[in-house]
């Protein structure tokens, strides 16, 4: 960002671009931060976890849920540790030479965000970091830990070499529940002895995942 300023200064007015413009923007700056530094940096590694073929899925859900803790931690503490990007905000700007500035607030606003706020670092506090990580902590807990029972119920579908003990049999029973909109009535429970079956002979070497078998 420091090549940034070179470059601008060597512009008028007239040729600066607004997509230089708007990186200018407070709103931005400190978005990118929160984003960057708060948010991304730790959905990053789950998102390469969950990407293998041979992804296990009872470690890929405590990786989940290591996030969503660290999440809530932040929030508890969002006053400190928001400080810190705005700082650093603050930082990027005097480099911009730019001021952060606060979004002028109106009593009826239905454009933009119109949280209150009585200095900048509030302002953007509620307004961004705030309502990014409530919903981080919303979307990954929905999409992955409310199905944390479906989830785990697929580990049944990997046969132990023995017959189907009564967990296994229940992790089966909740996932035909599960999407039984889906699966034909007929047949199914004989499909998973079957399958049981055909792994209790020595020939056939125990799966680890859904394409081994």
């Amino acid at each position: 960002m420091g090549s940034w300023v070179t470059q601008h200064t060597c512009r008028s007015p007239k040729t600066t671009g607004l997509p230089f413009s708007g990186i200018r923007q407070s709103s931005f700056i400190i978005l990118l931060l929160c984003a960057s530094e708060k948010l991304l940096s730790y959905t990053l590694p789950i998102s390469k976890n969950l990407q293998p073929s041979d992804l296990v899925i009872l470690e890929a859900l405590n990786n989940v849920n290591s996030i969503v803790f660290v999440f809530r931690e932040i929030r508890t503490d969002v006053e400190n540790e928001f400080k810190i990007i705005f700082n650093e905000a603050n930082e990027i700007a005097n480099a911009l030479e730019i001021t952060i500035t606060m979004s002028r607030l109106t009593k009826n606003q239905t454009k933009r965000c119109n949280v209150p706020g009585e200095y900048e670092e509030e302002y953007y506090r509620r307004a961004i970091f705030i309502t990014r990580l409530d919903s981080f902590i919303n979307n990954v807990s929905k999409r992955f830990l409310e199905h944390k029972c479906v989830i785990k119920s697929f580990k049944c579908l990997l046969p132990t070499g023995n017959s189907p003990n009564q967990t296994e049999k229940s992790q089966y029973l909740k996932l035909l529940e599960f999407y039984k909109n889906y699966i034909p009535e007929n047949g199914v429970n004989a499909e998973f002895n079957l399958w049981y079956q055909r792994f209790q002979c020595p020939n056939h070497s125990l799966p680890h995942n859904a394409i081994d078998g």
